[in-house]
């Protein structure tokens, strides 16, 4: 009898020096380098603010989906690069951005196509175009609207850029473009008005992706694979200028300049 007592407290104690290893262990895992256990809000921001992937099968079609959502705490600038004509690495840099996009179009002068409005200059006028049918508008509050309207400049606005084509998930009305094949970068809108930066690529070749009237079933289709309710997007200048990267994520860097960037950071 007493040698079992012995074996049934000698079992115990291993086992509370086991569990107390454990603890620390993912303590010590889970430890910032400050020594600093992270707050739970802290961990679920670190992994909202991720790229996530998705993979979708379209009209026989294989494409790949990256997509970057703000996060509540983390702001969007906007950022000329018509003259500089920096990389995007050297724009994520210097900005000390976490997370950059390729803008909107631009001619061959180097100049914005359609409204480019910034730090209370207008760079470019607003384009009548049935292509370029998307504006894209922050206010000095912070608010971030999608539309399909032109815009009135006013001095609550902080920028203002034009591009498209403009897409309503909520409208049934089928949209004519021309069947060319590009990977393209979007911003998106869901129904709570939180923002969402995608770029789509077949899934086997990087350099190419879906043409423009396939965008409509591939937002549907981010939506319901991934619990989302995108209800609006604009289409941004893609192909060989789409740009997508974040620090310590799988990224992808443009083929020639951007014109202008998108760059989230922290407030």
């Amino acid at each position: 009898m007493r040698k079992i007592l012995v074996l049934l407290f000698t079992a115990i104690t291993i086992g509370v020096l086991v569990s107390s290893k454990l603890t620390d262990r993912s303590t010590l895992e889970s430890t910032n380098k400050t020594g600093q256990v992270p707050s739970k809000e802290k961990r679920e921001t670190d992994a909202g603010n991720r790229i996530r992937k998705a993979l979708l099968e379209i009209e026989d079609n294989s494409y790949t989906v990256l997509i970057r959502k703000l996060q509540d705490g983390e702001e969007v600038t906007l950022i000329s690069n018509f003259k500089e004509a920096l990389s995007s690495a050297e724009v994520l840099s210097f900005n000390h951005c976490d997370f950059i996009s390729n803008g909107g179009f631009y001619t061959k002068e180097n100049s914005p196509l359609g409204l480019f409005f910034l730090k209370g200059e207008k760079l470019a006028n607003y384009l009548e175009s049935d292509f370029l049918s998307g504006i894209i508008s922050k206010n000095r509050k912070g608010d971030i609207t999608l539309s399909r309207s032109q815009l009135s400049i006013t001095a609550d606005l902080e920028f203002a850029l034009q591009s498209g084509p403009y897409f309503s998930l909520k409208s049934e009305t089928a949209q004519g473009f021309e069947n060319e094949k590009a990977r393209r970068s979007l911003i998106a809108q869901d129904s709570k008005g939180k923002i969402y930066f995608l770029a789509v690529y077949d899934s086997g070749n990087t350099f190419s992706g879906p043409d423009l009237s396939q965008l409509k079933k591939i937002l549907s289709g981010v939506n319901d694979n991934n619990n989302l309710e995108l209800v609006s997007a604009v289409n941004l200048d893609g192909g060989s200028t789409l740009a997508f990267l974040q620090t310590g994520e799988d990224s992808i860097p443009e083929i020639k300049k951007s014109g202008s960037f998108f760059c989230i950071k922290n407030k």
